[in-house]
């Protein structure tokens, strides 16, 4: 073409040319160009009412990439879904490397934008994950705040990179993290205990946080747990038992009784441990049980009553 490296020249051919291919090739010669100043014209194409120089218009605004995004993004908020559809195409096709800067437009976008914005990154899957765990230590908390909202949305598949991020140098980012599993509840339990073995200290004391805020409803997860073949799995959900005190004493009455000789063990250990606040809740217990099924119960409440 001619008017290749001619901007003028080519935005008028996108406009006024009758011949489809002419727009087309036009169209991908502003892309190609990469530059800026192009961006607008290939934004106001997006609308056009024939798919395939819309098509190229989005072709052309991948080439320029990284300078088209905020544009792009901005667009989200006043655009029709017809043109909203091809942003989401474009910006796909841009890619989960752009991830960051669309999460640097966030804080200028109205509520119709946030949505949109929210589809176009979890649509990237996985790969936007490590991104979104780093924007929740953005000195920015709108940004944030709206990646701590993608994640929460984007539920279990986000778990595993969310219990990784638990180790991270960023106390900020644990923090965000920490409070978004706690959020999650009970479901992620299994998780923060069967990953434990490895971690520092300090990584398995926030997880041990995260138990105890979901609280009550831990406790069938972590009593499940007791009977895992992986002993720093049950050790760890003793653990957590222990420090939740009260609240974890019917669970582990019912495990003095579990098919289980592991867990039976387990149950007795923790019961004693805990110590005196289980001595009423034993007591109850007894007459609920045939003659020969109290010892159990007895032989708790006499170790309890020992001397350390």
């Amino acid at each position: 073409m001619r008017l290749k490296g001619d901007l003028d020249g080519l935005i008028r051919l996108i406009r006024s040319s009758p011949d489809t291919s002419i727009r087309i090739e036009a169209a991908l010669a502003l892309g190609r160009m990469q530059t800026p100043r192009a961006i607008p014209e290939l934004l106001r194409v997006l609308g056009d009412p024939d798919p395939r120089v819309v098509d190229a218009s989005s072709q052309a605004l991948e080439y320029i990439g990284r300078p088209a995004i905020r544009p792009l993004v901005e667009a989200f908020n006043s655009s029709d879904e017809t043109i909203a559809r091809w942003i989401h195409h474009t910006l796909e096709r841009i890619g989960v490397a752009g991830a960051e800067d669309i999460l640097g437009c966030t804080p200028g976008l109205n509520e119709a934008g946030e949505e949109r914005v929210a589809y176009t990154l979890l649509s990237f899957g996985k790969p936007v994950l490590p991104h979104l765990i780093r924007a929740l230590g953005n000195q920015d908390r709108r940004i944030a705040r709206f990646a701590e909202a993608v994640l929460e949305t984007d539920g279990r598949e986000a778990l595993p990179v969310l219990i990784e991020a638990l180790d991270d140098p960023d106390e900020e980012i644990r923090s965000r993290v920490a409070s978004l599993l706690i959020i999650f509840g009970e479901q992620i339990v299994p998780d923060l205990l069967a990953s434990c073995a490895q971690d520092r200290d300090e990584t398995r004391d926030l997880k041990f946080y995260i138990i105890n805020e979901i609280g009550q409803p831990a406790l069938e997860p972590l009593y499940d747990a007791l009977k895992d073949s992986n002993p720093v799995t049950s050790s760890m959900a003793l653990k957590v038992f222990m420090d939740l005190g009260d609240a974890s004493i019917e669970p582990l009455i019912r495990g003095l009784y579990d098919e289980n000789p592991g867990t039976r063990a387990l149950s007795e250990n923790a019961l004693i441990r805990i110590g005196e606040p289980v001595v009423p809740y034993l007591i109850r217990e007894i007459p609920m049980h045939r003659e020969d099924d109290r010892e159990v119960i007895e032989s708790v409440l006499i170790r309890i009553g020992e001397p350390a």
